[in-house]
């Protein structure tokens, strides 16, 4: 009984019907002409990715991208309903990066982006099963700063997010958001000294301000950037894993 308690407030926390889904932060530790590609599981429903790619020195480029999908079903009135819960997003980022220290051993960077959203969840508070559609616009500043190392590398990172909503609508009826700006401080480690390298980040998304309403579970959700990842650097693939940083 203990166990399904806290099986039920994890879920929960994972905010699995908020119309906001945060993305794992993105942490590059690219160099000029590097790239990285990172794929990543948050939650074992939200799939995110992103590349990362330094043209010149201190310029960093970066796309990421992310699928959420969940579902259940519901008995409302006697009938049983099904639904599903989606979410797709996708943004691009600009900004720098600085290495400092014996041979470069710190990284710190600063990025900003802009991407889009397309929502569709559930809420089956109230004996009811609700409907919100959304699209909206997120705007995002991030810094993070690491240290490199042979075989480990991790960092913490600060990631805010404002979102401009498109539309919002509850059961087709438009809605005024509880919460626009997120704030997501996270720490990552990396481990690896190839081309293909894990990373695991943990962190939480928190909103600007917290509500009593009973749809704040899903206008302003607190949720979990608890995710496990692959890391792929491709300039690494004809050399020594030695030689990686």
């Amino acid at each position: 009984m203990a166990f399904r308690l806290l099986a039920l407030a994890y879920l929960s926390f994972l905010s699995g019907c908020a119309v906001y889904s945060p993305t794992v932060p993105s942490t590059p530790l690219v160099q000029k002409g590097g790239v990285e590609v990172t794929a990543s599981m948050r939650t074992l429903l939200s799939l995110d990715g992103n590349v990362a790619y330094s043209p010149i020195h201190h310029l960093l480029l970066s796309g990421e991208g992310a699928i959420r999908r969940g579902g259940g079903n519901k008995v409302v009135n006697g009938i049983k309903t099904e639904f599903v819960d989606v979410h797709h997003q996708a943004a691009l980022g600009i900004g720098t990066y600085h290495e400092f220290g014996p041979d470069g051993v710190f990284y710190a960077a600063a990025v900003g982006g802009v991407g889009v959203a397309a929502v569709n969840v559930h809420n089956g508070l109230l004996g009811t099963l609700s409907e919100y559609t959304a699209t909206y616009t997120r705007y995002y500043g991030q810094v993070y700063v690491a240290q490199r190392g042979q075989f480990f590398s991790g960092g913490l990172s600060m990631r805010v997010n404002w979102l401009s909503f498109n539309d919002l609508s509850l059961d087709n009826v438009p809605v005024i958001p509880i919460a626009r700006c997120y704030f997501e401080p996270s720490l990552f480690l990396r481990a690896g000294k190839g081309a293909l390298q894990t990373q695991v980040t943990l962190g939480i998304s928190m909103p600007d301000r917290l509500s009593s309403a009973y749809d704040a579970k899903s206008l302003a959700a607190k949720s979990s950037l608890v995710s496990l990842g692959l890391v792929f650097r491709p300039a690494l693939l004809k050399k020594r894993g030695d030689d990686a940083p």
